[in-house]
């Protein structure tokens, strides 16, 4: 008799373990799981872990930021937007580069003046984020006008005080340079 309920209760017990639904993962992991498979370039994998990030954790900056840059790298800037977009109100450690990754799917879905703005938003809650400073400075040389240029220059000195081996704001420098006939500034930009 014994062994019957024992049985029995073995039963019942894994019935019971089979039917709990499967417990939830933390969001931290799934997201870090999604940064290897974006890193692959397994976007729509790494777009899937952080998706289950957001639903078990949707307020997780982190998993909408990556997942943004995960549309973003797909060219899908609408859904970058979208996935950013409720966050801009939001005031975090994060909100420089959060700024700065919505404005960059503004300004490559054709919106620059747009994303001129929310750079600008950005800078005055976080002055010192460089990669703002870059990309508003560079947004700003495209409309090629003497105010842009020059507010372009000081940001890009800016930015090259905090990065100084950032070869890219280097070139963009030495560019605005030599468009304004400063030929020697330009030329040891360009070195």
């Amino acid at each position: 008799m014994k062994k019957v309920f024992a049985a029995l209760f073995l039963l019942v017990a894994s019935i019971a373990v089979a039917q709990e639904p499967e417990a939830k993962r933390d969001p931290k992991v799934l997201v870090q799981e999604g940064v290897a498979l974006f890193d692959a370039g397994r976007y729509d994998d790494a777009i899937a872990k952080y998706n289950e990030a957001l639903a078990s954790d949707p307020r997780n900056q982190a998993a909408r930021y990556e997942l943004a840059l995960a549309f973003t790298s797909k060219s899908d800037f609408m859904k970058c937007r979208d996935t950013l977009e409720p966050l801009i109100p939001i005031r975090s450690p994060e909100s420089g580069v959060i700024h700065n990754a919505y404005a960059n799917c503004l300004d490559a879905s054709g919106e620059r003046v747009r994303a001129i703005a929310v750079y600008r938003q950005g800078l005055l809650i976080s002055p010192d984020e460089p990669q703002l400073q870059y990309n508003l400075a560079i947004s700003l040389m495209v409309k090629n006008k003497p105010a842009e240029t020059r507010e372009a220059r000081g940001l890009l000195e800016r930015e090259l005080v905090t990065r100084p081996a950032h070869a890219s704001g280097h070139y963009a420098l030495a560019r605005l340079f030599q468009a304004q006939h400063f030929s020697v500034p330009a030329i040891f930009e360009y070195l």
